[in-house]
């Protein structure tokens, strides 16, 4: 039931609003969504992109830490196995100080000092022992010195390299030297490494946003070494850290170490911002596109039915059929140029009305009656020597014939004139010639032909409405007639009381009884086309004039 409202409320829209709801819905509606869910599929795609980033680079920066792993425990592996040193440190020296001294000087310190020339980024190499050599050049400590470190636990007895790094981030790898019925001594080498340059790979990987952390074991526990540019106060300090709020690549070294390089989520999204927000901006301009294309569908659809809409409610209001001008040969410009066709087809069924109605005052009139009465008259005048009224008479016959014009609809522009020269004859009589009356005609036009009866109520109007009233004391008529580019052009003009614009707009559309100024403008559009006609000019005070314009030949079809 409310889907059915929402239907009737649609249909029930005007057009450009309809295309308002539509753009709506599928510019905002679906546009604005899509743009919604493809941002979080490109999110997706941007952090496992970035996610394969981070592989990519630890990989390339532990391939050359397990390089350095390898060089130093090869190097561990190698004093392990040397048999000439075991055999030394496995001796028990009390106070034989020669032996002493040539164990140390013959192989220990040779042998570790080669090791250090050759390997730059070796720092150190210390040999801890209880076989009764002293502490000899920063290479050979007593086993006691070793016992209260805090790191010894971590490492006794454990022959295999055991890496770490102290709290004051000392790089070690530490372990026992071999021992059994042969070797009974306890000896323990320590090498310690470079702690910056072994990093170093780690630390060159560095940008903003990122970080790395080395584990000392797989369990969860604090780092033993972080760097952060994350811009962050605090660093991660387990793996669960690091699984909820950073996307990270981990590594596992042969040294057991775990080595984490990541990247927080607020920096991924902040370096993803240009992306997404280009897919708004794209979404943006599909919706101005979307826009566009609704403005040029009210253009060119809708404007031109709102106009055809607007001209029905213009003629069911005043009345008036000027036809619509349009180029357009689609279905819009059929309907349009069909609809100026039914348009002219009702006014000149309205016009034949009007001129039936005219043809039925004429019938009222009995012309030979009327023309026997007059004749009448003017023998009764005659004898009477009333020469005033004998003059009358015979003006009103012979306007009333010219104004008949034997029933015929057409008369030519002399007979048109004589007519009206007549009406003026008995208006002067009437008015006690208070009026003047000029004339100014082109005689090259006298013969043209034209409907018949149409300059009578102009002159009446401009009599009745403009001087009768005026109190000047020289009123005047003036009756123009000349050629206007191809056409034929009278101007009817008198100096009486005038009008606003309103006014002049208002008397060509005012039906009228008799025959008004609207029907002789109707009916001279239709003889000659929608240029023809009535054009009034007035001005409040100073007078009015009606120019009539004529084609030089009247439609055939009309």
């Amino acid at each position: 039931m409310k889907q059915n409202r929402l239907i009737q409320f649609y249909y029930h829209l005007k057009l450009r609003k309809k295309a308002l709801v539509l753009y709506l819905i599928f510019g905002t509606c679906l546009t604005i969504p899509i743009a919604a869910i493809s941002s979080v599929f490109l999110m997706r795609y941007l952090l496992s992109e970035e996610q394969k980033t981070l592989d990519q680079t630890l990989s390339q920066s532990v391939s050359q830490m397990e390089s350095d792993l390898s060089l130093y425990t090869a190097l561990s592996d190698y004093c392990f196995n040397n048999t000439e040193l075991s055999s030394i440190i496995n001796e028990t020296y009390t106070d034989n100080y020669f032996d002493m001294y040539k164990a140390l000087e013959d192989t220990i310190i040779p042998t570790f000092r080669t090791y250090q020339l050759l390997h730059p980024n070796l720092k150190s190499i210390k040999l801890y022992t209880d076989c009764g050599l002293p502490a000899y050049k920063k290479y050979v400590y007593p086993f006691e010195s070793m016992e209260n470190e805090p790191w010894f636990d971590q490492i006794k007895n454990s022959y295999q390299p055991i890496w770490f790094i102290t709290d004051d981030h000392h790089l070690l790898s530490v372990r026992k030297l071999i021992d059994n019925l042969t070797y009974k001594k306890t000896n323990y080498l320590c090498i310690e490494a470079n702690f910056a340059s072994f990093f170093s790979p780690l630390s060159s990987i560095l940008s903003d946003g990122t970080g790395v952390l080395v584990w000392s074991s797989a369990t969860n526990t604090a780092p033993s070494f972080s760097e952060d540019n994350c811009g962050l106060s605090t660093v991660p300090q387990t793996l669960n850290d690091l699984k909820t709020d950073y996307l990270y690549a981990s590594h596992k070294l042969s040294c057991g170490w775990t080595v984490s390089y990541y990247r927080s989520i607020y920096s991924c999204h902040e370096m993803n911002f240009p992306a997404i927000a280009v897919l708004w901006v794209l979404a943006s301009l599909l919706m101005t596109l979307l826009f566009c294309c609704t403005y040029m569908i009210c253009g060119t659809l809708i404007e031109p039915i709102e106009k055809l809409s607007r001209k029905v409610q213009s003629i069911t209001a005043s009345g008036s059929h000027a036809p619509i001008k349009t180029r357009r040969t689609d279905e819009i410009g059929d309907l349009t140029q069909h609809f100026n066709q039914m348009v002219q087809q009702v006014y000149q069924n309205k016009l034949q009305i009007n001129e039936y109605r005219l043809k039925a005052l004429y019938a009222q009139i009995n012309p030979h009656f009327l023309y026997n009465t007059l004749g009448l008259i003017n023998n009764k005048a005659i004898i009477a020597e009333q020469e005033e009224i004998s003059h009358m008479t015979l003006l009103l016959s012979q306007f009333y014939r010219t104004c008949l014009n034997h029933g015929k609809d057409i008369t030519t522009i002399e007979k048109e004139l004589e007519n009206i020269r007549l009406y003026l004859e008995i208006q002067q009589i009437m008015y006690r010639h208070n009026f003047q009356v000029l004339w100014n005609v082109d005689s090259s036009l006298l013969a043209i032909e034209m409907p018949n009866f149409i300059l009578q109520p102009i002159i009446e109007n401009a009599i009745e409405h403009g001087l009768r009233n005026d109190r000047k004391k020289e009123k005047k008529i003036s009756i123009t007639l000349e050629h206007y580019d191809d056409d034929i052009l009278f101007s009817i003009s008198d100096n009486g009381l005038g009008m606003e614009a309103e006014e002049c707009e208002r008397v060509l559309s005012l039906d009228n009884d008799g025959i008004g100024l609207k029907n002789i403008h109707e009916r001279l559009q239709l003889c000659y086309g929608p240029n023809y006609g009535l054009t009034i000019s007035s001005e409040k005070g100073s007078g009015t004039t009606i120019y009539v314009r004529l084609g030089k030949k009247i439609h055939s079809n009309n």
